[in-house]
């Protein structure tokens, strides 16, 4: 059995936004405690290499975070942050130097007006003051869309501008990134432009049986009750492939319905219903999957 590069670990699904882009989930809300968080990862063991605290959920409001990143370095394995950033202010000396922490990312297209930050630049300084005190020891990316968002009434360029003039960048940054899918801000610190996508649902439309994915190739995910997944898309579960609780990962993966989506996804078919209907998967093309990779 191979090790995973990307393995998702749902800290907590609850979040402390409700952004348009994100369709949240039906399970109920639950936070992962330290003890399952260590039996989680003495499961996965040499399987999982790096650790990404997401699936859903925003992972700053975990009160044992800081106590996570310590359980994490003790099984030696890096992890990755993805946040909204609004808690930053409060959470950040809390995670700040931790030595399993290797990345943070800022979602900054989480930013809305109605958003509890409702000045940008009460949202961006929290921000800016953590990356500068962070920017020596962990990777930080900030994250926008590629292109202005609709209601989007400028929001994404006075973002961009804001970044500009905190890191001295060139005057063309501070109205788009052009060509680049990333810009270097400094040591260890970069601006990325993303693609905005749709989470799959079995009510959206059929993106037809072809297709790549890296589910069970590349990456792996664990929700909050434990329940594995093929992939960082499947929010409710629906392709359950096991419990990490009460399984091993050679068992969860040699299930029937794992070597189903694997061996599916090597003839460029997707079998299962969720697949069927992710536009995700078709950013995957050829016989090689391009990855908008993060590390």
């Amino acid at each position: 059995m191979k090790s995973f590069k990307r393995t998702y670990i749902e800290i907590t699904n609850a979040c402390n936004l409700s952004c348009a882009f994100c369709p949240g989930t039906s399970r109920r809300v639950a936070f992962m405690n330290p003890g399952m968080f260590d039996t989680v990862l003495g499961r996965l063991g040499r399987h999982a290499t790096h650790l990404y605290f997401h699936v859903l959920g925003e992972p700053l409001l975990h009160p044992a975070l800081a106590e996570f990143l310590d359980i994490a370095h003790r099984h030696e394995k890096p992890v990755n942050l993805t946040t909204n950033g609004i808690l930053i202010g409060n959470s950040g000396s809390a995670i700040l130097g931790k030595p399993a922490l290797r990345q943070v990312t800022f979602s900054l297209h989480s930013f809305h007006p109605e958003n509890p930050a409702a000045d940008i630049h009460d949202y961006l300084d929290p921000i800016f003051a953590f990356v500068h005190a962070a920017k020596d020891r962990h990777i930080i990316r900030l994250r926008v869309w590629d292109k202005d968002a609709l209601p989007d009434n400028g929001l994404r360029q006075a973002m961009l501008h804001a970044i500009a003039g905190e890191f001295g960048l060139l005057p063309e940054v501070r109205t788009g990134l052009g060509s680049a899918d990333a810009v270097c801000l400094g040591t260890n610190v970069f601006l990325n432009a993303t693609s905005r996508f749709e989470w799959p649902h079995l009510a959206g439309p059929d993106q037809g049986g072809r297709g790549f994915c890296l589910a069970l190739r590349e990456q792996i995910a664990v929700l909050v009750d434990g329940t594995v997944v093929p992939c960082c898309l499947d929010k409710d579960g629906s392709m359950a492939l096991g419990n990490i609780l009460m399984q091993s990962m050679a068992e969860i993966v040699a299930s029937d319905r794992a070597r189903r989506i694997y061996l599916g996804f090597s003839k460029r078919t997707a079998v299962e219903d969720l697949c069927r209907h992710c536009s995700y998967r078709l950013r995957f093309d050829g016989s090689r999957a391009r990855e908008n990779r993060e590390a």
